[in-house]
């Protein structure tokens, strides 16, 4: 008799043995029934893309480092290398880099298994920086708690707990490929073609070159390129001017409620968040009607970003430090990093567009946060009640550049309506007076390295 066959049938017992093992060991892993979940930390390190980083606040013992910073340098096939740097304020106290392998993790978990190793799987939905995450929430038998999101790259991690419940390290900043934020790039752009077909806004690596050529002395100016509006050019304007309130006046414009960039307190109070950098703005004044006051003249102001200020205590949230340099003088301004900076306001996204400012053409997203109902303060003086009605808007139009969120150009608009009556017939109008005083601040120059220390 031939040994091959012989051969074949060993082999074939082996595995079916190596089968039945593993059969084994799956129903020990899982309960009956049970349906593995995708492991969320798994998922965010598979989708991570070099330059990739990730900014945590830590909330540590004083004098302790208050920030890290983890970003993916490279990826091979399934290992990752990726640099670690922990701060205290702007000093660099310790950087470092590491590896990881998605060999050692497993893409689908059973939480009956988890269950045995002292870890309790559970869902959640956390907000950050105006946006619903998804997360899995693995509390540890030590008691602390981590809640992962696969959209948070390099390990999905949004926020470490302690066994207390107090927040220990909390994700502050994600920059993807390099990009903080929304970019440019991502806005939908539906161009209705005009009788100047083939021209177009400057795109930022369009307009960046072109400065850098200009400033060289070389001409740059491409033939055919301008400012275009993105959105619904053609369709007939909606009368806005006969809105009773800028929140009617947003809504019978077409402005969706929105929270993009509404929790970056230092976009939308300074014009831009990135740290050392510098711009310029052109402040002016308008107002209607002109024998209301007399606006301020135009005015520069260039503001730095000094410093990021750790809070002292849980009660005080972290700071952004500024300093603002006019003809008037140099001052400086602390900026809070609350969740909300006008947390009075409600925001709408209107559609995109392409401003022209000094520097050149951007394209912009349009934000505009409005009261929600006009403030109403009376007083009365002798036998008459004066009414005071105070509406407020503010237009933002803000873009990126060299990958840096920054406010192009922001309108501030206050209308009031001052209405005189009759204590005792309030029917019996006497007088009523209306005004509108717009704040305009237009980008001159932007810096994001800027200053350095």
């Amino acid at each position: 008799m031939s040994a091959k066959p012989t051969i074949h049938r060993i082999m074939w017992a082996v595995l079916c043995l190596l089968f039945i093992c593993l059969i084994v060991v799956a129903q020990d892993a899982a309960e009956p029934g049970e349906t593995p979940v995708i492991n969320f930390r798994y998922e965010s390190w598979r989708l991570s893309r070099p330059g990739d980083t990730v900014v945590y606040h830590l909330y540590g013992a004083p004098g302790a480092p208050d920030r890290l910073e983890r970003k993916l340098l490279k990826s091979i096939l399934d290992r990752y290398t990726y640099q670690i740097r922990t701060y205290l304020g702007e000093r660099l106290v310790e950087e470092k880099t590491a590896t990881i392998s998605l060999r050692d993790m497993s893409r689908k978990v059973y939480p009956s298994e988890l269950r045995k190793t002292h870890i309790e799987m559970s869902t959640s939905r956390e907000i950050f920086k105006g946006s619903v995450y998804n997360c899995q929430r693995l509390k540890k038998g030590d008691g602390s708690v981590e809640i992962l999101s696969q959209k948070i790259p390099l390990g999905g991690l949004m926020k470490r707990l302690d066994a207390a419940g107090r927040t220990t390290e909390e994700v502050i900043e994600v920059r993807q490929d390099g990009v903080s934020g929304p970019s440019v790039s991502q806005i939908k752009k539906e161009v209705i073609k005009s009788p100047e077909a083939g021209r177009s806004a400057f795109s930022v690596s369009e307009l960046l070159r072109k400065s850098r050529a200009e400033k060289k002395g070389i001409p740059a100016t491409r033939k055919g390129k301008t400012a275009i509006v993105i959105g619904n050019i053609g369709e007939k304007p909606v009368e806005t001017h006969k809105a009773q309130s800028f929140i009617q006046e947003v809504k019978m414009a077409g402005g969706k409620p929105s929270e993009l960039f509404s929790s970056k307190s230092a976009l939308l109070l300074a014009g831009f968040n990135h740290l050392h950098a510098v711009a310029t703005y052109r402040v002016s004044e308008s107002l209607k009607p002109e024998n209301k006051g007399t606006p301020t003249l135009p005015r520069k102001i260039t503001i730095t970003y000094l410093r990021y200020i750790r809070p002292i205590d849980e009660k005080r949230h972290a700071g952004l430090l500024f300093s603002l340099a006019s003809e008037d003088g140099i001052t400086t301004r602390e900026i809070p990093l609350q969740p909300k900076p006008y947390h009075d306001m409600e925001a709408f996204e209107l559609p995109p567009e392409a401003v022209t400012i000094m520097p050149g053409t951007f394209n912009c997203f349009h934000i505009r946060l409005v009261l929600p109902t006009p403030l109403r303060s009376t007083t009365d003086k002798g036998d008459n009640r004066i009414v005071t009605q105070t509406d407020k808007k503010i237009d933002y139009w803000i873009t990126n550049i060299k990958g840096r969120e920054v406010v192009a150009k922001k309108i501030e608009t206050v209308k009031k309506r001052v209405t005189e009556t009759a204590i005792d017939n309030p029917a019996m109008v006497i007088s009523t007076e209306e005004s509108t005083r717009s704040t305009k601040c237009t980008l001159v120059d932007f810096n994001p390295e800027g200053y350095k220390k």
